[in-house]
């Protein structure tokens, strides 16, 4: 990987203060501009709420939020039925979705065709429903079905949902695209073509994205009469899309076999004069991508295309450093590149993936206000670097718009120079005011009104818009995704989290309680107010179980800063070790009255002790985690990732059941009706069994063990014959510790012979056991036929997984999760 690159992965995971920091001392300059900036954008944001959302997506958010139960059920409506291929899973789904929620509060609510006609679903020439004051839509549904019949309500609402992904496709295929297109073509708009389709799971599928994106790179050259690349419509290439394992960990399989059918769709973009971008995915996969960009650029068959796009997301803490080296490519290449800047789409399960692997933060921003200053300074970047990059503005939002414009005078960047980009279905009202008007073909009463000098609303009281500033005559492109209907869901999603949250400016634009010099405010204003803090509502990934547990430490193997050092550590401790011989059987019943005389004096030790034992352990098992991931792949055969997750998984374990031991052994005093005093306090039985399988070799075999240690047990633990180095080295961290000796031991050996001899003792007073059901069952009967005490047994029994999938089920999905269950843990589970 290149140097440039390695230093751009140091920023990944930064601290979002320091990166917040950086970041407003590059705009700076900027804020000497606000007024102008503030005016400009009153102005498009007035005339945006005077045209009104038109029958776009837009006028849909503003009446279903992603706050309303009823706009999340419409989107899983819309996002599911029309996959469903049998009647009967239709009709509950249509049934499951109407039955709750206050619906009738939508109707007729907006000025919009599209919103009163998707409240119900409905597409039908006459009102279909009719809803009483009192009346429940649950009752009113299963009247109606009653009255007209199950297939009648299904055709409707089937109807009903095409029509709403409608306004967020412009067509089933490029041809269709291309045909709906006309009419924005007239008013001036290019258009980027985006084939829906990501994740390809097999090389089947994969090449036949390959094939589609080469037949509509060949549909869109066919229909378009520019000269210019950048006046012409391009189309974006989604990298998962063309390999199955477009994954750093497959690095090597990618280059070889993911670029040769990259370079084979830029060859017909080359011939054909059409723009290919590289569209944006999740943060782990950037660095891969850039490698990929790097080698096209500098590949002698492409020194002469200007077409190869990148897609750069604001919403990464190392935006701007991509940006710089992006810039710093493009002049050492002495080439022309396009780079398209957006915020971001992937958000959520950006927040979310960092939180499930435990990472040291977040590759993006926690408040929105920060991913909008990055995007001016990436902005500023790209626009003073115009010599070598054609710089592409993806937004909706006024004020961005204004800013943008503002730099490109500040830089002299002529109108040609750069473009705005808008997706399909929104922004409408916003970019008709900047398009270029002598692009138009024909007027035909399409053309947009040029934007007025001076609009403003009787509170506003700054400065007029300057005559640059309020002119037309930008490009402006339409981002345009093409596909089935059916195959929405990924994109859908996507659209809905960035444009339908309420804090976004799509939603607060045609809100006409949100005064305009509101939305006018500069989000560097706003980011000095909040002084680069990160939002305390997105706690760090550390910190998502609270104060008293710490979620453990993991590792995304896509980010090579935290990769490179990690491989490198554990590989130093891939030494194999000496495994502990097995016991023999007659050393057991000394074992066990060893154990039971440690359990009198272990007991007594106070919870409080034993429990930060406990997390002693878990910090010493974190600060050598590369000594037993070794391990891991050394003895268990496990991968890089499964080995990371057994790890937290042991530490957690040990952290949880401290906490849990602290609450619930904690004396209870106990009002007796005579005055006497009574204290309930809970002990450890004796000596406990802890008999763990080789599936899970660490995590397992610790839960166990420390989950009876700290209730006050003894424990003699038995690991899987395939593991016993794996226990060792776990003993040993736990006795150094704080765990005595005698309190914990290890008997290696098999479970026929000593793990059938533990069981059988008459000390034992516990047993904890995880393995199959035979041998669950074989080790009750032993406990059964016991003289003494009835002696508690936890079992944990292997079993097969049944995995129930519908039809409305997003198949990729399930695909992978069928997959990880039965092949995680290379093949263990």
């Amino acid at each position: 990987m290149s140097d440039w690159i390695e230093s751009i992965s140091a920023h990944a995971l930064e601290d979002e203060q320091t990166a917040v920091a950086a970041l407003l001392a590059r705009v700076a300059p900027l804020e000497a501009h606000d007024a102008t900036i503030r005016a400009c954008a009153h102005a498009l944001i007035t005339n945006q709420r005077a045209a009104g959302a038109a029958n776009t997506i837009e006028a849909f958010l503003q009446s279903y939020g992603l706050s309303t139960h009823e706009g999340i059920a419409m989107m899983c409506l819309a996002e599911a039925l029309l996959r469903i291929p049998d009647a009967a899973t239709a009709d509950d789904l249509i049934e499951d979705t109407f039955a709750t929620g206050n619906w009738k509060q939508h109707l007729g609510q907006s000025d919009s065709t599209l919103v009163n006609a998707s409240t119900w679903g409905l597409m039908l020439t006459g009102r279909v429903l009719d809803l009483d004051a009192g009346d429940s839509l649950a009752s009113w549904f299963g009247g109606l079905i009653k009255r007209s019949g199950e297939p009648v309500i299904r055709q409707a609402l089937r109807a009903g949902m095409k029509f709403l992904g409608s306004q967020f496709v412009m067509g089933e295929t490029v041809v269709d695209a291309i045909k709906h297109a006309r009419d924005d073509e007239k008013k001036g708009y290019t258009i980027s073509y985006d084939i829906l389709g990501e994740g390809a799971r097999t090389d089947a599928q994969a090449e036949g994205y390959v094939a589609s994106y080469l037949s509509g790179i060949r549909d869109i050259a066919a229909a378009s009469g520019a000269v210019n690349l950048f006046e012409r419509p391009g189309i974006s290439v989604k990298l998962s899309a063309l390999h199955a394992r477009y994954t750093q960990t497959q690095a090597d399989r990618v280059m070889a076999e993911l670029l040769p059918r990259l370079k084979a769709i830029l060859r017909v973009g080359r011939a054909c004069n059409i723009a290919v971008s590289l569209d944006a995915e999740e943060a782990n996969r950037l660095e891969l991508e850039l490698e990929i960009y790097q080698n096209l650029l500098e590949d002698p068959e492409f020194a002469d295309f200007e077409g190869i796009g990148f897609v750069l997301q604001a919403y990464q803490k190392r935006s701007v450093h991509v940006a710089e080296a992006l810039c710093a490519l493009a002049i050492k290449l002495k080439r022309r590149i396009p780079i398209r800047l957006v915020k971001g789409a992937y958000w959520d399960s950006e927040i979310k993936h960092a939180q499930v692997m435990g990472l040291q933060g977040y590759p993006v921003f926690t408040r929105k206000e920060y991913t909008d200053v990055s995007y001016l300074a990436c902005a500023d970047i790209l626009l003073k670097n115009a010599a070598v990059i054609y710089p592409q503005f993806a937004t909706h939002n006024a004020l961005s718009v204004a800013s943008i414009i503002a730099m490109a005078e500040q830089h002299g960047a002529s109108n040609n120079g750069f473009e705005f980009q808008r997706l399909h279905g929104m922004g409408e009202s916003l970019h008709d005011q900047l398009v270029d008007l002598s692009a138009s073909r024909t007027d035909g009463g399409l053309a947009p009104k040029p934007l007025p000098q001076a609009v403003r609303s009787s509170s506003y009281t700054g400065p007029e818009p300057s005559s640059v500033l309020a002119a037309q005559g930008y490009r402006v492109r339409i981002y345009a995704p093409v596909g089935a209907h059916n195959d929405l869901l990924a994109y859908l999603i996507r659209r809905l989290l960035e444009n339908g949250a309420n804090s976004s400016f799509v939603h607060l634009l045609m809100d006409k309680n949100t005064a305009i010099d509101t939305l006018t405010i500069s989000p560097i204003a706003h980011a000095r107010a909040h002084a680069g803090a990160p939002n305390a509502l997105t706690p760090l990934p550390c910190n998502i179980y609270g104060p008293t547990r710490e979620n453990p430490l993991g590792l995304d193997m896509g980010y090579r800063s935290l990769r490179v050092p990690f491989v490198a550590a554990v590989c130093k401790k891939f030494a194999a070790q000496k495994a502990p011989g097995d016991m023999a059987v007659k050393e057991i019943a000394a074992r066990m009255k060893a154990a039971h005389h440690a359990f009198t004096s272990w007991d007594k030790t106070p919870t409080t002790e034993r429990a930060a034992i406990l997390r002693r352990a878990a910090d010493l098992l974190d600060s050598r985690r590369a000594e037993f991931i070794a391990l891991l792949i050394n003895e268990a055969k496990k991968t890089y990732a499964d080995s990371i997750s057994e790890i937290r998984e042991a530490i957690d374990f040990c952290r949880y059941y401290a906490n849990e031991a602290e609450r619930i052994f904690v004396a209870q005093t106990m009002h007796g009706p005579t005055g006497e005093s009574n204290v309930l306090t809970l002990h450890g039985r004796g000596v406990f069994v802890c008999i763990s399988p080789w599936n899970f070799p660490l995590a397992i075999f610790i839960g166990q063990v420390v989950a009876a240690l700290v209730c006050g047990n003894a424990v003699i633990a038995k690991p899987a014959e395939q593991t016993p180095a794996i226990a060792a080295a776990t003993v040993a961290l736990l006795h150094e510790a704080g765990i005595p000796a005698h309190a914990l031991q290890l008997a290696c050996g098999a479970g026929e012979t000593v793990g059938a001899a533990l069981v059988a003792a008459p000390e034992v007073a516990g047993v904890c056991f995880t393995g199959s059901t035979m041998v669950a069952k074989h080790i009750a009967r032993t406990l059964a036929n016991n003289d003494g005490p009835i002696v508690p047994f936890i079992a944990e029994t292997g079993g097969m997984n049944a995995m129930i999938v519908d039809s409305s089920a997003l198949l990729e999905q399930a695909c992978d999760d069928i997959i990880t269950s039965a092949f995680g843990s290379a093949g263990q589970r």
